[in-house]
């Protein structure tokens, strides 16, 4: 939506989403496609699901720790942004030990 026109930001979200290279776009893009692949693995219930939902949550930090010390990203984002992602961990958090208790009763193959 952003790369699109879709949403209107401000000058400063303009300059920090125009200035992103094509490796964060990347990062992005293999940090949705493994939840969502986690997702569909859950839905098959097969335990693969439990180290693609961790793999995005690692993926998930290393994106936002980078972003915060090299693009800029709390000044651009802000404390709004900054707890949106603490909600965000937070709900990783509580899937992967929801998926982690299926595997413990074995209800995931």
């Amino acid at each position: 939506m952003i790369y699109s026109g879709g949403v209107s930001l401000h000058e400063a979200e303009a300059t920090y989403f125009k200035a992103k290279p094509l490796l964060d776009i990347l990062f992005t893009l293999a940090f949705a496609s493994v939840n969502f692949i986690g997702t569909i693995y859950l839905f098959m219930l097969r335990q693969t699901s439990f180290y693609l939902f961790l793999s995005g949550f690692v993926i998930g930090i290393l994106m936002t720790v980078y972003q915060i010390f090299f693009q800029n990203w709390l000044a651009t984002i802000g404390g709004p942004g900054l707890i949106g992602v603490i909600i965000g961990w937070t709900i990783n958090i509580a899937i992967l030990i929801y998926v982690r208790n299926l595997i413990k009763y074995n209800v995931l193959n």
